[in-house]
């Protein structure tokens, strides 16, 4: 099962958590694997390549983690900029989750 936690800074969107394989299908066909994979890529490329926000990115191949974080100290208009693309991920994995609920696990932090 994949878990996504989505991230807050004093209720703004701040980010994500994305941990774990869905099981969906072996490694390499894994077509949940591969739309979650996706819209974290796109995230944050638009975060740190297309907006430079600097969010931190934390990968941990071996377990399957992937965390992405908007820095404690952004201001108030990094958060405005950023929510867009943040809130789109958010929705893209609420979809995915309600449509293969036995894969996906949301939850918030």
């Amino acid at each position: 099962m994949t878990r996504v936690a989505f991230l807050r800074h004093s209720g703004k969107p701040a980010g994500f958590d994305v941990s774990g394989h869905s099981g969906y299908a072996a490694a390499g066909g894994d077509i949940i694997c591969a739309a979650i994979s996706t819209a974290v890529m796109m995230t944050e490329c638009q975060l740190n390549d297309v907006l430079g926000v600097g969010a931190e990115v934390t990968v941990r191949e071996k377990s399957a983690r992937i965390r992405v974080e908007l820095p404690k100290n952004s201001t108030e208009e990094t958060y405005e900029k950023c929510a867009p693309a943040l809130l789109a991920f958010e929705r893209v994995m609420r979809e995915q989750a309600a449509n293969y609920t036995d894969y996906i696990l949301i939850s918030e932090e």
